[in-house]
């Protein structure tokens, strides 16, 4: 893994310690605050959404939840933010995660029963990079993770991070459709319910 390059960036929730990754052919960005090595730091591990983060989609959740994952470490002072930049449509990318919202639209289906229909599984992400990443930070194995995500908790316990509690980054204020496909992940990936 390489650290390219990292500096302080100033944002609307607070200051973060800022640093690019490079990790088989991935590029990660992770933000933190406080010295995550010692205590009990928050852990997200977030995933790329171009269209609910830049261009403000009203079918999802992510930025929201991205806003609120760096408000809440911004307050805790101690807690690291992995951002998968290349995990786009749950691993999918930009082109397939498109094609996957055509195939919603036309066939009226949910984006589970979509991603089947173009050959891959719900959710492609595997969050062993955003592991290493981590553990090369030396991050505390005592953590508080922010997730929804069953996946990611079973990942981390497996490989040896003591998780004292699972946050929920519960948003309000969501669309009709961001709000259905939250109720497909919770019956369908098996998102915790909240």
């Amino acid at each position: 893994m390489t650290q390219e390059v990292a500096t302080k960036i100033d944002t609307q929730y607070g200051s973060f310690n800022l640093a690019y990754h490079e990790l088989n052919d991935k590029r990660f960005v992770t933000l933190s605050v406080g010295d995550i090595t010692v205590g009990t730091p928050l852990v997200r591990l977030q995933s790329a959404c171009l269209f609910g983060e830049a261009f403000l989609s009203m079918h999802c959740d992510c930025r929201q939840q991205l806003a609120k994952a760096l408000f809440v470490i911004s307050e805790s002072s101690c807690g690291i933010l992995v951002y998968g930049v290349d995990e786009d449509g749950r691993g999918i990318g930009i082109a397939n995660k498109i094609r996957s919202m055509s195939l919603e639209a036309s066939a009226c289906i949910d984006t589970v029963e979509a991603f089947k229909l173009l050959g891959f599984v719900p959710d492609e992400r595997q969050y062993n990079d955003a592991l290493e990443i981590l553990n090369s930070l030396k991050t505390s194995k005592n953590i508080k993770l922010l997730t929804l995500n069953p996946n990611k908790s079973t990942l981390l316990a497996e490989s040896g991070y003591n998780i004292l509690e699972n946050i929920p980054l519960a948003v309000d204020g969501l669309s009709e459709k961001a709000e259905k496909e939250i109720q497909v992940k919770k019956e369908k990936l098996g998102h915790h319910k909240i």
